[in-house]
This record gives C-alpha cells, structure tokens and sequence, in this order.
C-alpha cells in the first residue's frame, strides 16, 4: 500500500457530534458508546462494524486482542533478532490485522512499517520500529482495558 493510498492521521481523530449533549443512551451496550475513538488511538465504530455480538462480543475480542497483542510482539522480536525475515512478515501482518479490527490505525501503521520490512528482507535498523510498535501496543491494550472497565 502507497503513502497515497492510506489516510491521513487526522481521519481518526475524534469528530464533534453535534447531538452530544444527550446523555440519555449512556448506557447503551456497543463498543462505540464508550467513545467512538479513544484519545485517537481506536476507533470503536470500526469495531461495532466488525465484531459480532454486540458489548459480549468486544469483550471477547478485546481480551483476546490484548493477549495476542503480547504474544505476536514476542514473536516479531525474536523474529528480528534471528534475522527470520519471513516471520518478522508473517507475524507483523497478523498483527496488523488484529489492529484493524479495533480501528487502531498508528498500530496498523507500526506493524505494516515491520511487515514491509520483512517482506523485502531488509532487518537493518528495525530496532526503532519494534520500540514503536511496542509503543503503540501498549497505547491500544491501554484504550482497550478502558473500555473494559
């Protein structure tokens, strides 16, 4: 995917709504409802669009999200550091994937970054994109548990 063919980071950030100021649906059961971005990390309506099963299903995924999160960054590291560059691709790209459920785009963003690199067998100086990947993981489990709260 070109540069030109990915949106820009403002087109996650939160929009106003101009019906805000009804808090009667407060405790409406969607992911969304928490927020439909969170701090411009995820964009729940991309998850409300993706998960089936309403608030039972997020939940669900997110735990799932959250574990497999950890474990694949795991993987891609020690991917890096045996030089396995068909790994560091294989697991960066499942990762970005799972990030794309939850609309997590600065993650999709990390782990696409790695998973080029993998693709065309270049591990030099990844090291600054495995810190931002782990960064950005962080950032994503951090919004999810908040709305798991």
């Amino acid at each position: 995917m070109s540069s030109t063919d990915r949106p820009d980071a403002s087109s996650h950030l939160p929009q106003p709504d101009p019906n805000s100021n009804d808090d009667s649906n407060a405790n409406e059961t969607s992911a969304a409802d928490h927020s439909s971005d969170i701090e411009g990390v995820l964009d729940l309506s991309v998850a409300d669009q993706r998960i089936p099963g309403g608030r039972e299903g997020f939940v669900e995924i997110a735990h799932l999200f959250i574990t497999e999160a950890d474990r694949l960054y795991g993987v891609i590291a020690t991917a890096i550091a045996d030089s396995d560059a068909k790994h560091l691709q294989l697991n960066a790209h499942t990762l970005k994937g799972a990030a794309k459920v939850f609309g997590a785009q600065f993650l999709v963003d990390a782990a696409f970054a790695l998973e080029d690199r993998g693709e065309r067998g270049n591990l030099s100086d990844v090291e600054p994109l495995l810190a931002r990947l782990r960064h950005e993981i962080d950032r994503a489990q951090t919004a999810l548990r908040a709305t798991l709260d």
